[in-house]
């Protein structure tokens, strides 16, 4: 049976010593609860995880590479192993644990097509972490100027690839300092603390338009 049909019938496989219908709402719950759940068999709980997280790290894995069926083959690979119960831990943040599985899998699987050349430098010539502003900014009512949306992606772009993760980290996932450190394996709390920091120093003399901070919002 090719994999991603069995994927499906996975994911959409039914539990049937738990009712039909909820009793409760998913939205009502923290990520840990719903993680637990989960652990424990929940097949609702499967499927809300998947059908609330999909979208997002797909967006995530094309900033880590620029393969779409790798990036879906690896988001694949992930709720399969998720769902047969292989390697889960406790995680408060479904999308903290998801987005840096999703990263490991990925960088695992570009290694594989690229074992004559660095990681690193594989994933930098796809793209990784580029930084563009996105749709729902260049359509605003706001009045900026496009030079000054010109000016501000130049800046970013000088950014090297590991600052401009750290500030989407950051920025646009909410992550604590800890969890930037934890995703992007640092040892140190201070060197997630120090990239970031050193990031914002590098564009502090553009901040007072107040544009980045908005592109930061909808990267």
């Amino acid at each position: 049976m090719p994999q991603s049909r069995k994927f499906f019938e996975i994911l959409h496989s039914a539990d049937r010593s738990s009712p039909a219908k909820p009793t409760f709402s998913f939205e009502d719950l923290s990520d840990q609860e719903i993680w637990t759940m989960f652990k424990k068999g929940h097949v609702g709980a499967f499927h809300h995880i998947y059908i609330t997280q999909y979208r997002h790290l797909y967006q995530y894995g094309h900033r880590i590479c620029a393969d779409t069926n790798l990036i879906k083959d690896c988001i694949q690979d992930l709720f399969l192993e998720l769902r047969n119960g292989k390697k889960i831990s406790d995680t408060q943040s479904i999308r903290f644990y998801l987005l840096k599985a999703l990263k490991i899998k990925i960088q695992k699987a570009v290694q594989k097509r690229t074992k004559m050349q660095p990681l690193d430098q594989m994933l930098d010539q796809q793209g990784a972490f580029g930084i563009e502003l996105s749709d729902e900014v260049k359509h605003i009512h706001l009045q900026i100027k496009e030079e000054q949306k010109q000016e501000v992606q130049r800046l970013l772009s000088k950014l090297t690839k590991q600052q401009r993760e750290a500030l989407y980290y950051f920025y646009f996932e909410n992550m604590s300092y800890q969890e930037v450190a934890d995703i992007m394996g640092f040892q140190h709390v201070r060197s997630a603390r120090n990239l970031i920091y050193k990031a914002l120093d590098s564009l502090k003399a553009y901040l007072k338009f107040g544009i980045l901070l908005i592109m930061i919002l909808f990267i």
